[in-house]
């Protein structure tokens, strides 16, 4: 009724009741902007329409409508043509045009949309021509820097915002410098130039300080404590990002403080605290969640997958991963696009055994670094290919590409994060092929580069493989010292990465050196971890998980070959199964003899009934050696709490376990 009426009545007729309603809603409910704004434009009184649908972007901008903001912000640019004419000089129109496309580029920087912030920056590029305003050119030149980094395009945004430092420089604004300095600073870290953007942080955070910025100040802790987080610093790098995230709270800086949680994250990661690392970005995801910024979402989802599957939380991690890049290819964020590509190869598919998709992955991220002029060094994207390879048993292959990461690392002449990373990959990769003088000297370094950092996550698997090549050299008593120190670093952790990998060099230090009961722990330890990490994937990714993984394949074959190891029952393969497996009649798509249907191994492995009785035993053999609570029990089977009730309740209908459980 309401929209034919109003096509009927004519508008002249129709302006003074559109008046008299705003009117109205002004007195009785004055923060109905976008009811107001419609009134008014109906009314003809475009000074307060327009007023008003700015007045709606901004109420809908601080509670992260985004989408909405962004569709006001351009009725009020649209309105503002139409009062040009009327009320407002020249220039008071454009000064107003500008801060209104300002105001759109950022909220469009949190949708991702960047081909609208260009067509906004190009647009108050013109206008501060025309005012030959130097404080808006430097503004425009300082935004289309920040927008040249999220495509990567690094060197034409260090080309900018130098520009922009000189005008502000000489306009005297002292916070716009300071802020043009961080710019240039986030500029070296993606070209892994560290001391040049600590340089950058430090005369951005002077200048903060002399200017009384707060906000400026926190900013500048969050930077330096990614910087020392680079250095291999941690638990500076963690205080530094802890006291920047006080100052945060209260200043209700919503999106930085998201960003603390996910560096703390990768932090508490590298010191081997996982819980601590998925709760620090599990808060910064619904930070950036509430606030509608979908490439920090996207950050954020693959730092969380690289900690779930640290965790042995696999299929979590590959569908959080997937999530990440779909993400960052639809917002076209070309950096952000890098990070995950490189993060999801290296953290989650190399993990997984999905080799294949890791190295197409990690050939794209090479491909992108290439695009952008080869500004930033390769290094850290040829360790992954290293490591990539090394799991998947290509030694040779693995050699060429980690020194070639090595060489590049050297000729970039940068003290980072990643030389450590090359020492490891290298020494591993060495320490497969026979090589150990080599491999000594890499791993050593590595190892006490880790140590001194306090990376207990890596200092582990470092320590390990000491541990494998001073078996390998004869060396028992320091195999033997390096076998227990890993055990006690790994009492300082939640878990490292691949940590059947861990147990597996115990295992075989132990038994070299004649100590059965401690061998026969580490390899139960190491099969246990293969087959909970296992039971978090399903089809295709746990056939891969099983079989592609070195390291798994092995630990299969030792535990065919040592059944007495498990006859206390764990819930474990038969006999038969794991000499099968050991004989190499298991194909990726393995048939059991006899069976028509041809089920695979993995089918067998979770055959319901005699899945649901082996694990009902473990249970029962937990229980008789240590009083466990429902939690642990379903956290040691990687099964769920529900299914873990069930059981005891069918074990307690039998008189099998005690009711107190």
């Amino acid at each position: 009724m309401r929209l034919v009426a109003l096509s009927v009545i004519k508008r002249r007729i129709l302006r003074p009741l559109h008046r008299k309603v705003a009117t109205l809603v002004l007195r009785s409910a004055p923060g109905r902007t976008e009811d107001l704004a419609w009134h008014y434009e109906e009314a003809g009184d475009l000074v307060r329409a327009l007023r008003y649908a700015e007045a709606s972007a901004d109420k809908a901008r601080a509670v992260y409508a985004n989408g909405d903001a962004v569709t006001w912000y351009t009725r009020a640019l649209e309105l503002l043509f139409a009062v040009d004419s009327q009320k407002e000089t020249m220039e008071e129109a454009l000064r107003r045009r500008s801060a209104l496309l300002r105001k759109r580029y950022e909220v469009l920087d949190l949708l991702g949309d960047r081909r609208g912030q260009s067509a906004d920056i190009d647009a108050i590029q013109v206008i501060a021509d025309r005012l030959d305003d130097q404080k808006l050119k430097a503004e425009a030149l300082y935004m289309h820097a920040n927008l040249l980094i999220r495509m990567n395009a690094d060197q034409e945004a260090l080309a900018d915002i130098r520009q922009a430092v000189k005008l502000f420089r000489a306009i005297k604004d002292m916070q716009s410098e300071a802020r043009s300095y961080e710019t240039a600073g986030l500029i070296y870290i993606n070209l892994r130039r560290y001391s040049l953007a600590s340089a950058e942080f430090r005369r951005a955070l002077r200048l903060f300080r002399q200017s009384g910025d707060r906000a400026g100040q926190a900013r500048g802790l969050v930077h330096l404590g990614m910087l020392l987080g680079f250095e291999t610093k941690s638990v500076a790098a963690v205080k530094s990002l802890d006291r920047a995230d006080v100052l945060l709270r209260e200043l209700e800086d919503h999106r930085l403080r998201a960003i603390v949680k996910f560096q703390q994250g990768i932090l508490y990661r590298y010191e081997g605290q996982l819980k601590l690392s998925e709760s620090r970005i599990l808060s910064g995801l619904s930070i950036m969640t509430q606030i509608g910024d979908r490439v920090g979402m996207a950050r954020g989802l693959v730092h969380l997958a690289y900690t779930h599957a640290t965790m042995g939380r696999l299929r979590d991690a590959i569908h959080e991963g997937e999530g990440a890049l779909r993400i960052a290819r639809e917002a076209k964020d070309i950096r952000a696009k890098i990070l995950i590509l490189n993060n999801s190869a290296y953290g989650v598919h190399r993990l997984v055994g999905n080799f294949t998709r890791a190295e197409r992955y990690i050939t794209e991220a090479m491909k992108l670094v290439a695009e952008a002029g080869g500004a930033e060094s390769v290094a850290p994207y040829t360790d992954t290919m290293a490591a990539i390879l090394l799991d998947r048993g290509d030694f040779y292959a693995a050699l060429s590409w980690a020194e070639r990461g090595e060489a590049m690392d050297e000729a970039f002449g940068v003290k980072s994060w990643i030389e450590l990373e090359i020492d490891y990959t290298l020494g591993s990769v060495c320490l497969e092929l026979g090589q150990c003088a080599r491999a000594a000297r890499y791993l050593r370094s590595a190892q006490r580069q880790y140590a001194r950092g306090q990376e207990l996550a890596f200092e582990t698997l470092a320590t390990a493989a000491l541990a494998r090549l001073h078996l390998i050299t004869g060396d028992l008593d320091n195999a033997l010292k390096s076998a227990r120190a890993v055990s006690n670093l790994l009492r300082k952790v939640d878990g490292v990465e691949q940590i059947q990998k861990v147990f597996w060099s115990q295992y075989l230090v132990f038994r070299a050196a004649g100590s059965h009961a401690a061998a026969r722990r580490a390899l139960r330890q190491a099969y246990t971890s293969v087959l909970q990490q296992a039971s978090m994937l399903k089809g295709r990714y746990k056939r891969v998980f099983l079989y592609d993984v070195k390291i798994n394949r092995e630990i299969f074959e030792e535990v065919g070959r040592n059944q007495s190891v498990f006859h206390r029952g764990l819930g474990l393969p038969a006999t038969e199964k794991l000499i099968a497996f050991r004989a190499g009649e298991f194909d990726a798509k393995p048939r059991y003899e006899g069976s028509p249907q041809g089920k695979s191994f993995r089918d067998e492995l979770t055959t319901r009934r005699s899945g649901i009785e082996d694990r009902r035993r473990t249970i029962t053999n937990l229980l008789e050696r240590e009083q466990l609570t429902q939690l642990q029990i379903a956290e040691a089977l990687g099964v769920s709490l529900r299914t873990v009730r069930n059981d005891l309740a069918a074990l307690r209908s039998q008189g099998l376990t005690p009711k107190s459980t």
